[in-house]
């Protein structure tokens, strides 16, 4: 009797054992599913916490590269920009055949764009050879290079990237906004001639000769009354001019010279 319950048990063990693969695998499936449905559901983090455990690559977990995207999809949305390009980095290394591998790649040029990396936010996107990526990439590129504001970190860029199409046009779309000096005519021509941007658009003299702007304001300073009982009047208006001034000197700095014009308008509405 107890030979043949010794049997009966290794049986059964020997029965779970085979069943492992497939029971372990309908598991994989039940997590990566439930990541889904939180991430539709925008319950990013709990999403991250459900599908960690199916990023684990193994012989018996195919879900791996997909649960490993979906990861990092959530980690960005959640704006845990360190977790998701971790993420990436590790789907990239250890699944190199997985087929949207140009999505992640995709997605890494998103999470390195948003940690400020921008050379190598432009290099991921560059290295995408999916046709279908291609404009979308160009048009994220875009999006995050007209963020840029310090003239000469994008001027550094477009000299480590003088084929990149996107670059070379948000430069041309900066000088026209305000970046332009005489100097620039030269690079604005050969960007324009490269990169067959319009030159009706880009090279007329009116945007070419645009050095500054002018601006009026035009501001309660009641200066012709008692000094003692104006300043305690129009505070709001001498504190909002000291903030133009500050963003003058920042535009400045940024290459877009401003021609501040300030008049003491008073009080009297009809006037």
């Amino acid at each position: 009797m107890k030979g043949s319950l010794l049997k009966h048990a290794a049986g059964l063990l020997l029965a779970a054992t085979l069943a492992l693969p497939t029971q372990a695998q309908q598991d994989y499936s039940t997590t990566y599913s439930n990541g889904k449905v939180l991430i539709d559901q925008e319950r990013y983090d709990k999403a991250m916490a459900e599908l960690l455990p199916v990023t684990q690559a193994g012989p018996k977990n195919p879900y791996a590269p997909e649960a490993s995207y979906l990861y990092a999809v959530a980690a960005l949305n959640a704006n845990k920009l360190p977790e998701a390009r971790r993420m990436l980095q590790q789907l990239q290394g250890q699944h190199p055949n997985w087929p949207n591998q140009p999505e992640a790649s995709y997605l890494l040029g998103n999470v390195l764009f948003e940690q400020g990396e921008y050379e190598q936010g432009l290099a991921e996107l560059n290295s995408i050879r999916s046709s279908k990526l291609q404009a979308d990439a160009e048009n994220l590129k875009r999006h995050y290079l007209m963020r840029i504001t310090d003239r000469a970190a994008f001027e550094q860029l477009l000299q480590r990237y003088p084929d990149d199409k996107a670059v070379a046009h948000t430069f041309a779309d900066k000088l026209l906004a305000g970046w332009y000096r005489p100097e620039d005519k030269t690079t604005l021509e050969s960007i324009v001639s490269k990169h067959r941007l319009d030159r009706n658009r880009y090279l007329r003299a009116n945007a070419m000769r645009k050095q500054a702007y002018n601006v009026a304001a035009l501001l309660p300073f009641q200066l012709d009354q008692d000094l003692g009982q104006a300043a305690r009047k129009n505070q709001f208006a001498t504190d909002l001019y000291a903030g133009m001034k500050m963003a003058q000197d920042s535009l400045k700095r940024e290459g877009i010279n401003i021609n501040l014009y300030t008049y003491d308008a008073g009080t009297d509405t009809t006037a």
